[in-house]
């Protein structure tokens, strides 16, 4: 099994957060990388520790592969208010250092970011209240096929919203959307 990175949760969350805050505090075995950027008035840092020292885990031939752990702090100041988070990471990546993981990591979130904008603003996503059973997820399914359908179609000149009213109000545009 191949994976870059999961996102920790439970009780191996418990044990990495364990380990690599302990080795941030205390000088550990870790690669660093620190950067600065800024936009849209406001600045972000984020520090990235990378580390391959997984011999100590218990329960790591659960993860087949797994070669680092990764922390990611990102600190946001926008204007005076001053925000902070850190994530804790495994992956099967190894010899990258905290430089290049840092920049995947990133890419990754961005793409996760910029799909729930687009899902939010052509289908209000964030206002849908669907909760009942697995309802949520099922709808979220049917949003991101009806949204790849829509960027998929090229002859209307048109943004996915603006596509998503003609497929509702021309059934041949429709067709032509689901391509049938």
């Amino acid at each position: 099994m191949f994976y870059v990175y999961v996102l920790l949760t439970g009780t191996l969350h418990d044990e990495v957060t364990l380990f690599l805050d302990d080795a941030i505090a205390n000088g550990g075995d870790y690669d660093y990388n620190d950067t600065t950027d800024g936009g849209h008035g406001r600045v972000e840092r984020r520090k990235v520790w990378y580390s391959e020292n997984v011999q100590w885990m218990q329960d790591r031939q659960q993860w087949q592969g797994l070669s680092s752990l990764v922390a990611v702090e990102s600190q946001r100041t926008l204007g005076d208010k001053v925000s902070s988070e850190r994530r804790y990471f495994i992956s099967s990546l190894s010899g990258i250092g905290a430089e290049s993981i840092g920049r995947m990591i990133r890419s990754h979130w961005g793409i996760e970011n910029k799909l729930h904008w687009s899902l939010d603003v052509s289908f209000g996503e964030d206002n849908c209240r669907i909760r009942k059973d697995f309802g949520a997820e099922n709808f979220y399914r049917v949003r991101r096929i009806a949204l790849n359908l829509l960027k998929q179609e090229e002859t209307a000149k048109c943004g996915i919203k603006a596509k998503q009213h003609k497929a509702g109000w021309d059934e041949q545009y429709m067709l032509k959307v689901l391509k049938i």
